[in-house]
């Protein structure tokens, strides 16, 4: 589904930030 993609991508985002 498009929504679990979004979700899981705005995740990855949230991680990548944290990361930083």
């Amino acid at each position: 589904m498009d929504a679990i993609r979004k979700q899981a991508s705005k995740l990855r985002e949230q991680v990548a930030k944290q990361q930083q």
